[in-house]
């Protein structure tokens, strides 16, 4: 996420920005029907499970309801960090929760049903749980992504992009999920619903926590790379979208199987939890990596030819973290006080603006000139030189 920046514009792949609208969600798209269609229907028979639910185990609801909203707030403002360079669209990010916590779980509930059958009937049952939950669930899943992407295509530019989305898209799916087996956890202690309610939610968020965010994300980079990566071939970048797809299918694959290298005993269960959370972590990180390094590419591509006044080769090295931004603002008020930092913000805030529309038009157009006079302006303000080390 940006640091103390807001309403940055949107960028939009170079030589294509005729055929892109700003709206979040044009109605003409075939994306967006088919997004609120599947989340109208579901929504309404989540509705009537919810309700259900309200029914028998009031006090398991509420626990599961008040656990999703703590793990909701949470990882929502980590997956809003991911993006250096701009914060995503609050209603792009909001419908694809929306997918992830109404249409997925809705849809793979039915999808779950009838493919552990099929599984339990070719003798498979061991292993139902870990061929029908990647199968199904990453598939729904990725398919809110696409919808999301499509939908609000012209917000869409970098392969981080789908990362973001398909984090959100896992959230609610996590979230959703876990409210579901708290429900059913109250149902079945014979003691206290509130008690059972507490037992298998905690274990839920405790264990494999943000585990179908981090599947998600890997997909939905995929996806991006995909619909942005355009001076890449069509091949490379459908082998990268399926190849983040299949290694998204095959953690959670892991994840699901059961134990067959170490023992059965608690501290065994406990190994395998560890390594498997662990293997997870690392394939995120390294997707994660490679997204932000491409991201740091595009940015140096579109500033790389700007002279000093607009940005020198030290502000661009302190523009490519928050930690370095934060830096030199902090010198900044040091040495010319509160007022200075909040300059320097505004300049740091004008030039990520400036990056961006550099990416939808090409250098010396009025849109850009005009965000150059901005910069200007603002330096042109500054008390206090400020020294940024490259």
């Amino acid at each position: 996420m940006t640091d103390q920046l807001r309403n940055v514009p949107v960028v939009l792949p170079t030589g294509a920005p005729a055929r892109r609208r700003r709206g979040l969600f044009p109605h003409y798209q075939w994306a967006t029907w088919l997004y609120w269609v599947c989340l109208v229907v579901t929504g309404f028979s989540m509705l009537l499970t919810a309700r259900q639910d309200a029914l028998l185990t009031p006090e398991g609801l509420g626990i599961g309801v008040l656990l999703a909203a703590l793990v909701t707030l949470l990882l929502t403002a980590i997956i809003r960090r991911l993006d250096l360079f701009e914060d995503e669209p609050g209603p792009l990010l909001l419908a694809a929760y929306a997918w992830g916590f109404v249409a997925a779980p809705t849809i793979v509930v039915v999808a779950n049903d009838h493919l552990i059958s099929a599984l339990e009937r070719v003798g498979l049952a061991s292993w139902s749980a870990a061929l029908a939950g990647p199968t199904d669930e990453e598939l729904i899943k990725v398919l809110g992504v696409v919808l999301v992407l499509y939908a609000g295509r012209a917000h869409v530019t970098r392969p981080l992009n789908g990362l973001v989305y398909g984090a959100m898209v896992g959230l609610g799916f996590e979230v959703s999920e876990n409210i579901s087996y708290i429900v059913q956890g109250a149902i079945m202690d014979p003691n206290s619903d509130a008690v059972g309610a507490l037992q298998v939610g905690l274990s839920r968020v405790l264990v494999g926590f943000g585990a179908h965010v981090m599947f998600s994300a890997i997909a939905g980079f995929g996806v991006a790379y995909a619909l942005t990566a355009f001076r890449i071939s069509v091949a490379r970048r459908i082998g990268v979208a399926l190849g983040a797809y299949l290694l998204a299918w095959a953690l959670h694959f892991a994840w699901n199987a059961p134990e067959i290298f170490l023992s059965s005993s608690e501290a065994g269960v406990f190994a395998s939890v560890f390594l498997k959370y662990v293997v997870l972590i690392l394939a995120f990180v390294l997707v994660f990596r490679y997204a932000r390094s491409i991201d740091h590419h595009w940015f140096e591509t579109v500033l790389a030819d700007q002279p000093a006044d607009v940005v020198t080769p030290g502000e661009m090295e302190a523009l490519r973290s928050v930690h370095a931004r934060r830096a030199v603002r902090k010198a900044a008020r040091r040495a010319g006080g509160a007022a200075e930092s909040r300059r320097l913000a505004d300049l740091q805030e004008a030039q990520l603006r400036l990056a961006t529309l550099l990416g939808i038009y090409p250098d010396g157009s009025p849109p850009v000139e005009v965000q150059k006079q901005v910069v200007h302006e603002i330096r042109s303000r500054l008390t206090v030189p400020v020294e940024v080390q490259a």
